[in-house]
């Protein structure tokens, strides 16, 4: 269970049994409970712990152990229940590096990241890193802390002191190398991604990462980004799509006659089930769970490479009463190659309507892969088909001032937070005038279309940044909603389905097929999936109560 316990079970249950006169059934609980956690049955280990604070209700280790396991279990409202058990036992002690109980620090820091409690998670954690023996596992929580507050600087610098004290992790590697390509350091994140891929051979989206990065920020590059897609092909069981066309579109440039295939050699097929190496590497490298948690699901979500250029704007959901997000602005990049994609938080348009975006939240549940496998939208009568223009992907322009032409987007970014869209509409243009492949302007213009209630004059711009990047969450996701709303039901579901062989967990995309197929496509069994995959990712979520209703009234049929 590594450092989080930072004690033995004997040597616990020793202590209890002479110290502190308890019931030997407790101590039997507790080594149960310990023995069913490193098998991986976190369900049947709660049972266990729950009998042992039954039976030791002072002690503060078995409160923290009952708080490890629901944690793992997916209860995360009960796991921080137990762990407020444990302080309130522990006492003092928990605030002292030199007591066993500090651990209680790091063990409540995990647990509100995973809650999206990011200030006390970082408090938590930071302080544990800060007064406790230097520690691996600290830092790198840490450094997701500050990931998901997109403080890049930050995120980098605590990846770099998790990787001083084990650099064998391919997963901490591949993080430093996703926070260094946001910081604008390609050749650093390029380096990352390949001692990610030195630790563990296999690491699939490490591949992915490094092929993107030499493709679009290291011209010059073009043989190694074409080895780098070819790995990746070769070990990603489903390979996300538009991947194959980006390597046989540098296959073309570098080898412009390869040879003919040898009779008897597959090509692009799975020749071996990917499992992690190294003591601390896991199988994707968005949600990953380290030892001590090392039982915990892992996920399918892919991890696009960041655009170190520019910002997307996006709409935020309806009916909201946040104040406006502040958008992180990025440094640009001396080249002019097209940008991969930029999520950042939403801006929030004022005296407009908004688009209804449904908010994405991972979590640690795994979703059944056979959901999301490439599924076949039957048409319904009297349902409208969109016509797709499927454009093709323009070059990118010879640009002569990649900082004139930055400085062009910002201008138009600025006219779209303050809600000229008109101006921000035509600014973007601007910049597309100079440089054809430049992908953001693309989603922006949509997105601003979306706004003032032009949705089909959207569908269109949309295509044409999915020709440019197939692989963008967000302008994928805004063509299927923008599809919806122009009541294209079957090709809107069909994007959503597409969305998610690239983001398996995308709640907002199983959201959206839920609705699309109980309400317009008259398929209640795939509506079934889909919801009952919502509240499999998000038990609280805000539409769970008339979800469950639609479920039960569903099942009464």
């Amino acid at each position: 269970m590594g450092t989080r316990q930072k004690f033995q079970v004997v040597a616990l249950c020793g202590l209890l049994l002479a110290g502190l006169g308890c019931q030997p059934p407790g101590a039997r609980a507790m080594f149960e409970g310990e023995a069913r956690l490193k098998a991986g049955e976190a369900k049947q280990a709660v049972a266990q712990f729950e009998k042992a604070v039954k039976l030791l209700p002072g002690e503060w280790r078995a409160w923290n152990y009952l708080g490890l396991a629901r944690h793992r279990a997916g209860d995360l409202d009960g796991a921080h229940k137990a762990f407020q058990s444990a302080m309130e036992m522990a006492g003092e002690r928990r605030d002292s590096p030199e007591d066993a109980a500090f651990v209680l620090k790091f063990n409540t820091g995990r647990l509100a990241l995973d809650r999206d409690r990011l200030a006390d998670a970082k408090t938590e954690l930071h302080a544990y890193s800060m007064s406790a023996e230097p520690s691996f596992h600290a830092y790198y929580w840490l450094g997701e802390v500050y990931r998901k507050e997109q403080n890049w600087v930050e995120a980098s610098t605590e990846y770099q002191k998790a990787l001083a004290q084990d650099d064998r992790s391919a997963v901490a590697h591949n993080r430093l190398g996703m926070a260094q390509l946001w910081m604008v350091q390609p050749s650093e994140a390029a380096k990352s991604f390949e001692a990610a891929l030195k630790r563990n051979p296999e690491f699939v989206q490490a591949h992915l990462n490094l092929a993107m990065t030499y493709q679009w920020y290291l011209p010059g590059n073009d043989a190694k980004a074409l080895e780098a897609f070819q790995q990746y092909l070769q070990l990603a069981k489903e390979p996300a799509s538009g991947v194959q066309a980006l390597a046989d579109a540098l296959q073309i440039k570098v080898r412009p006659n390869p040879p003919p295939v040898s009779p008897g050699v597959e090509t692009n097929q799975l020749t071996a089930v990917w499992s992690p190496q190294g003591t601390n590497a896991a199988s994707t490298n968005l949600v990953i769970e380290i030892p001590p948690a090392t039982n915990a699901p892992a996920t399918n979500l892919v991890v696009e490479v960041p655009s170190p250029t520019n910002t997307v704007v996006e709409i935020p959901p309806v009916a909201t009463n946040k104040p406006p997000v502040r958008v992180t602005q990025v440094r640009p990049t001396p080249t002019n190659r097209p940008p991969v994609e930029v999520i950042v938080p939403p801006v929030t348009p004022t005296n407009r309507p908004p688009v209804k975006i449904a908010k994405t939240t991972v979590t640690q549940p795994h979703v059944d892969p056979g959901t999301t496998e490439k599924t076949e939208v039957k048409a319904v009568p009297g349902v409208a088909r969109y016509q797709y223009v499927k454009p093709k992907r323009p070059a990118p322009g010879a640009v002569v001032d990649p900082a004139g032409l930055n400085k062009m987007f910002e201008a138009a970014l600025h006219q779209h937070k303050i809600n000229e869209l008109d101006g921000a509409i035509a600014g973007y243009r601007k910049v597309l005038q100079v440089n054809p492949a430049y992908q953001q302007a693309y989603v922006n213009i949509a997105l601003a279309l979306q706004v003032q209630g032009e949705v089909e004059e959207a569908l269109p711009v949309y295509e044409q940044a999915l020709a440019i990047n197939p692989l963008s969450k967000v302008t994928r996701h805004g063509f299927a909603t923008a599809l919806s709303r122009s009541e294209y039901y079957v090709d809107a579901a069909m994007e959503f389905h597409e969305l998610l062989e690239l983001y398996k967990d995308d709640l907002s995309a199983h959201l959206a097929l839920g609705g699309l197929y109980s309400d317009h496509l008259k398929d209640s069994g795939k509506a079934v999936v889909h919801f009952k995959k919502v509240l499999e990712l998000s038990p609280q979520h805000p539409q769970a109560a008339a979800i469950r209703q639609w479920l039960f009234n569903h099942s009464q049929r």
